[in-house]
């Protein structure tokens, strides 16, 4: 593998990214730096991403698709046995309000967590004020998420949430499932839950519990 390093506060330092590209093997790599550790843009599909050591950055993430109205489909990609050491997040799928395309078939599986700020980030209102200063517009049109797959994750957070599933109210997240979770918190008694908005699916032994969290 490679090693890829770059100052936590440098911006837009991402460690790889991936536009129209297929059937891709990331292994073994140790990247710490300001952005996206591993970013799967539009137009990707049939990715593997597994075995890497990642850093202090923005952790692995489909997207950001749909920016300025656009469309795009990000299918198959598969992030397997990473671990994320102090990274702002780890598994992340981001896409814009306005936009139009898919994120389907996306697996995250026995990922390990050391004090990550937030693990689970899944959101359909991407708006960083870094790339959209202002007010960011509400838009009914929206990147479909569906068939999503958070299993084996395990660790500490440092945010208070355990993960956010931040769905679109007209185009929900659909089959989204989560399993094998254990992530608490990583100073004792503080705040560790789940925070979720019209995220359909289904989950099994899962802590901390999702309560009514995700609809069914």
């Amino acid at each position: 593998g490679i090693t890829i390093l770059a100052p936590q506060s440098s911006p837009n330092t991402d460690g790889t990214d991936f536009a129209n590209c297929s059937f891709v093997h990331v292994h073994g790599n140790h990247i710490a730096n300001g952005d996206d550790e591993v970013a799967i843009e539009a137009g990707s599909h049939d990715i593997l991403v597994e075995r890497n050591y990642f850093a202090t950055g923005h952790g692995a993430s489909i997207g950001s698709i749909g920016e300025n109205n656009s469309s795009g489909h990000v299918w198959n990609v598969m992030f397997r046995d990473n671990v994320f050491n102090g990274t702002s997040n780890a598994a992340r799928i981001k896409t814009w309000q306005g936009g139009t395309g898919s994120v389907q078939n996306i697996t995250y599986r026995n990922l390990t967590f050391i004090d990550v700020g937030l693990p689970v980030l899944l959101t359909q209102y991407y708006c960083p004020h870094s790339q959209h200063p202002g007010d960011c517009k509400n838009y009914t049109a929206a990147v479909e998420i569906s068939d999503v797959t958070l299993e084996g994750l395990r660790g500490t957070q440092t945010g208070g949430d355990a993960g956010q599933l931040l769905c679109s109210d007209s185009i929900p997240c659909r089959g989204v499932t989560l399993a094998d979770i254990d992530i608490a918190a990583s100073s004792t008694g503080g705040r560790n839950e789940w925070r979720c908005w019209q995220a359909h699916g289904s989950a099994e032994r899962v802590s901390p519990p999702l309560g009514d969290c995700l609809s069914a």
